[in-house]
């Protein structure tokens, strides 16, 4: 049995009726079925299979099992012998056409404008990748083959294909040998590229509308480019254009400066950023003295418990490292904020203390969690009321020797 391929006509069906000759039911509520023949292209070749419906039931997946094409779809599974209707969603094919027949112009404009061989290829739901054989490919090669490719869409040239075998496919000029061997489907366009290809395409190389390379990535050695392909490609120029207008809008400039006023925007931020940093390093440390004159001598340990409000964890950390930095110290500091206790305990190496046998037991003072290693250990609580007792907790273990 096999089942009659009508995604190679031209152009290929996206409107069929068909017969059903197998159904088989999963376990998982979903059918697989076969048809007669098909319009639906399967998996295969770097190209997603296309989707839409059988009998009103959607076309989840389509693999072909040598030569018979298997639709999983959901819902309702028709009966063996039935004739039924069937539709591609012409959406997605028209996409994926663009994409793999974009993608062979632009292979052939690497492999001519810089010698550089396809060796994979990836069409995703979101932009198309093409790897080649080389570490890195130069911007200006790029420009180059974006060009180029664009030159090949205005020629509008056609796409055709045709079948050869193993004593007809040595006279053809393919780009790459092919990988499949007895009957083989060729896919040329004009004079520019000819390879062996199982794929759907459009008729002619004007229904891609546009290509742009978007970046390129290192893989395994070689170089991925990534490319918008046909209708995505005026999406995401559409989508450019919005962001750049939005941008030249908020920033009260024209977009040829908007790069240059980012510069000076993120220059003032950085320096800011830097200028409160100091700020911040200079308060904790007036306040690691302020906090010094109200430290408590247990033995020969400082001990410095104290309750502030409204400051972040990174602020007690910092007041903590400046009071434990001087030895023989340990900080307790806490900050109230709202339903939340921010808490910090720090013990200078000299003491010995690390925090580790009455840890859990303090915490549940004030239902607290977090953690860290010697010297200094954070986290949170939800019980601001329990922060007096914590404290005193605190000080009972430093006073034991057994924090």
């Amino acid at each position: 049995m096999s089942t009659e391929l009508l995604y190679y006509d031209t152009p290929p069906p996206e409107a069929f009726t068909a017969r059903v000759v197998d159904v088989r039911r999963l376990t998982t509520g979903d059918g697989e079925v076969v048809l007669d023949r098909t319009s639906f292209y399967p998996e295969g070749g770097g190209q997603p299979c296309d989707t839409g419906t059988i009998a009103g039931s959607a076309v989840l997946h389509v693999r072909k099992e040598n030569d018979v094409v298997v639709h999983l779809i959901g819902g309702a599974t028709p009966t063996v012998g039935a004739e039924v209707s069937c539709a591609v969603d012409a959406l997605r094919r028209r996409d994926f056409q663009q994409q793999h027949t974009g993608q062979h112009v632009v292979s052939a404009a690497l492999l001519r404008a810089g010698g550089y061989n396809t060796v994979g290829v990836h069409q995703g739901d979101a932009y198309t990748t093409i790897e080649v054989d080389a570490p890195q490919v130069p911007a200006a090669m790029l420009d180059a083959v974006e060009d180029a490719t664009n030159a090949v869409i205005m020629a509008d040239l056609p796409v055709t294909t045709e079948w050869a075998d193993e004593s007809t496919i040595d006279r053809l000029p393919l780009r790459r040998p092919p990988k499949v061997s007895g009957s083989i489907r060729i896919v040329r366009i004009a004079d520019l590229d000819c390879v062996a290809c199982g794929g759907v395409h459009v008729g002619r190389t004007g229904e891609i509308r546009l290509i742009r390379i978007i970046g390129t990535e290192s893989i395994r050695g070689n170089t991925r480019i990534i490319v918008k392909i046909g209708d995505r490609a005026l999406r995401d120029y559409r989508d450019a254009s919005r962001i750049v207008s939005n941008l030249s809008r908020t920033l009260s400039a024209q977009p040829a400066e908007i790069e240059a006023r980012i510069c000076q925007l993120t220059d003032r931020a950085e320096r800011a950023e830097t200028a409160v940093a100091d700020r911040d390093a200079r308060l904790q440390r007036l306040t690691a003295a302020q906090l010094r004159w109200q430290s408590r001598s247990i033995g020969n340990v400082s001990l410095i418990a104290s309750v502030l409000r409204d400051e972040s964890s990174g602020f007690l950390r910092g007041v903590t490292e400046t009071l434990i930095a001087e030895g023989s110290t340990v900080a307790a500091l806490a900050s109230v904020d709202g339903d939340r206790v921010l808490w910090s305990v720090g013990a200078s190496v000299d003491t010995g203390m690390t925090f580790t046998t009455s840890r859990a037991r303090m915490l549940a003072l004030i239902d607290g969690k977090g953690g860290g290693k010697p010297p200094i250990w954070q986290g949170v609580g939800t019980r601001p009321g329990g922060i007096d007792t914590f404290m005193s907790a605190i000080a009972d273990a430093v006073e034991t020797g057994s924090l």
